[in-house]
């Protein structure tokens, strides 16, 4: 099997089934439990939730065997499963169909959606490759999100919460978190990043059913005295009664320091000395995750970040005004279907000079036709190829100017799969 073969595979399943756990189940069972074989700690959220893996998949690294499990990729389908910071090769998912492939099909009923899939692949190849720790991000919600299969995992971590996937989640913060707390469960710990009040309260009462005893940001953790400058960000962690100073995250964005010290601390809840000795060891400088406020090119600079939701959106529009002060924008913008444009780029738009409307590449995305009359006072015009965006974008951008293609995390790695095979 070809791995273009094997994707087909995978995406001829399906995104969407009936929300529930019990077809994945069913499917670790015919898999004989991959899911048991490691300790896992599980992020989710509904911002930062990659950012958070990615910081603490480096800490963990200095001491073990580390998997990271994320969604949805980037550019190629082996960036889900990460084993050591190493994606799968390009031929990995169809080494793994054609001897599991008869496992995906449920007796029981529905066939297992693409999503539940990809979740099987990534636990039976962290079993195979003897990882003893694996970050776990959730794909949507948590409590009947496919990575709920997991025993109590070591730490449970829920990152910002806020109003996105509304359709599956439910229309109010309170909804959406408690379907975010799901992830919570008795006898494992619990680290928790800022959140709104409604948000808060629904996870403290689920905290408090499953006996729990919540690690809060501001309270119990935190990032202080934050610097941010093009090459990365720069800031002291308080975790307790401990400061740990000068740590620094090559992830731009006050939001990283953030991020870092969520990660920090869900390290901390299950081995504070191997925290310490990875910060001693620098382990957050390895911290990669692309697509988020990556710098791609300079003169202009062209800037990536995926964010699709509005509190994404303006955080980004706030890191951008503090690490690149006074410079205008070039907006490249394109969004799937399923989401409100308007309100997504709104937070962008005062520190943009212009904006073009383009396609992602995927089946789900948004005619940029459509947003023309929705954003009127706005230098706007419309190239629907992506690469063709960038290049005008980059021909009418001064160099004192920037370039930031955002909206969608399929337009990002189309982008920047590209940009990487043209500088081959």
């Amino acid at each position: 099997m070809t791995p273009e073969a094997a994707l087909a595979r995978i995406h001829a399943l399906g995104r969407f089934g009936e929300l529930g756990l019990e077809r994945m189940e069913r499917l670790m069972a015919r898999l004989h439990h991959p899911e048991r074989a490691f300790r896992a700690f599980h992020v989710a959220g509904t911002n930062g939730k990659g950012s958070v893996g990615a910081h603490l998949e480096a800490l963990l690294r200095p001491g073990g065997r580390v998997g990271f499990t994320s969604s949805p990729h980037l550019a190629e389908v082996g960036e889900r499963v990460r084993v050591d910071g190493r994606p799968a090769d390009p031929g990995a998912l169809a080494r793994w169909l054609e001897v599991n492939e008869g496992a995906l099909c449920d007796p029981g009923g529905e066939a297992v959606t693409e999503f539940e899939a990809l979740t099987a692949w990534a636990f039976d190849a962290f079993r195979a490759a003897g990882v003893t720790d694996a970050v776990v991000e959730v794909g949507l919600g948590g409590r009947l999100d496919a990575t709920n299969v997991l025993p109590p995992p070591a730490v449970a971590v829920i990152t910002p919460i806020g109003l996105d996937h509304m359709d599956r989640l439910g229309p109010t913060l309170a909804a959406i978190a408690g379907e975010k707390a799901g992830i919570i469960k008795t006898g494992g710990a619990l680290v928790v990043a800022r959140q709104p009040d409604p948000a808060a309260r629904v996870i403290a009462a689920a905290a408090s059913r499953a006996g729990v005893v919540p690690r809060l940001e501001g309270r119990d953790f935190g990032a202080r005295r934050i610097r941010v400058t093009e090459h990365g960000t720069r800031f002291d962690l308080v975790v307790g009664q401990r400061r740990f100073r000068d740590l620094r995250t090559p992830l731009l964005g006050r939001h990283q320091a953030h991020n870092a010290a969520v990660a920090a601390a869900a390290l901390d809840a299950v081995d504070p000395e191997r925290l310490e000795r990875a910060l001693a060891a620098g382990a957050l400088d390895a911290t990669v995750w692309p697509g988020r406020l990556e710098v791609v090119a300079d003169s202009p600079p062209v800037v990536l970040d995926g964010a699709h939701n509005p509190h994404a959106t303006r955080t980004l529009a706030r890191a951008v005004g503090e690490i690149w002060p006074g410079r205008r924008a070039t907006l490249v913008f394109g969004m799937l279907e399923d989401r409100d444009s308007v309100r997504v780029i709104s937070p962008l738009l005062p520190i943009a000079e212009r904006v073009i409307l383009t396609r992602p590449p995927s089946a789900r995305a948004r005619d940029p036709e459509s947003m023309v009359g929705r954003l009127p006072g706005v230098a706007l015009r419309v190239e629907a190829d992506p690469w063709d965006a960038l290049t005008r974008a980059r021909e009418l951008t001064p160099g004192d100017g920037l370039v930031l293609v955002t909206g969608s995390l399929y337009l990002v790695g189309a982008i920047r799969a590209r940009l990487r095979s043209a500088n081959l």
